[in-house]
C-alpha cells in the first residue's frame, strides 16, 4: 500500500513539473518592453493600421463573434462568412455558421475589416468591423433577407 502511494506521489510531481514547463514564463524583460511599446504605438480611433503588414507580424487577438438569422429571426446554419482587411481584395478568413447560426473568428487587432455574409437563397451582406476601438471582441447580429424572386404564372 505504501509503495502504491509513493508511486502516486511521484506521478503527481512529474505531472506538475511537465504542466509548469509547458506554461510560458509570466514576465520577462523582453516581453514587458514589447507590450509597453505596443501599447504606446496603438493607433487612435481615427487612424486604423493598414493590414498590409507581413503575416508573421499579425497576431490574432480580436474576436468577431455573432449569430446569423433568417427573415423570420430563426437561426440560419451554414451561412458562409468571409473576412478581409478593409483595404485588401483577398479574403483571409472564412467560416460557416453552426447549427445555431453562430460563428466566431479571431483576427489581429488594430485593423478595419469587412465581413461578407452569404447564404443560399438570401441576399449577401457586408458588415464593417473596427478592431482599434480598445475592445477585445465585437458581437454581430445579422438578419439575412431572402432573394426577391419573381413567381412564375402570377400574371400581374
Amino acid at each position: 500500500m505504501k509503495s502504491l502511494l509513493l508511486l502516486l506521489a511521484v506521478c503527481c510531481c512529474f505531472l506538475a513539473k511537465s504542466i509548469s514547463a509547458q506554461q510560458p514564463p509570466e514576465t520577462t524583460p523582453s516581453t514587458s518592453s514589447t507590450s509597453s511599446t505596443r501599447i504606446q504605438s496603438k493607433p487612435g480611433p481615427q487612424t486604423p493600421v493598414p493590414c498590409s503588414t507581413k503575416p508573421a507580424k499579425l497576431r490574432p487577438g480580436f474576436l468577431i463573434i455573432g449569430t446569423v438569422f433568417d427573415e423570420q429571426v430563426r437561426s440560419l446554419p451554414g451561412a458562409t462568412l468571409r473576412i478581409r482587411c478593409a483595404e485588401e481584395q483577398k479574403y483571409r478568413w472564412e467560416t460557416l455558421s453552426n447549427a445555431r447560426g453562430e460563428f466566431a473568428v479571431r483576427v489581429p487587432e488594430g485593423h478595419s475589416y469587412e465581413v461578407e455574409i452569404r447564404a443560399k437563397n438570401y441576399a449577401g451582406q457586408n458588415v464593417a468591423v473596427r478592431t482599434d476601438q480598445g475592445d477585445i471582441q465585437q458581437r454581430l447580429s445579422i438578419r439575412m433577407q431572402p432573394l426577391k424572386s419573381e413567381k412564375k404564372g402570377s400574371g400581374q
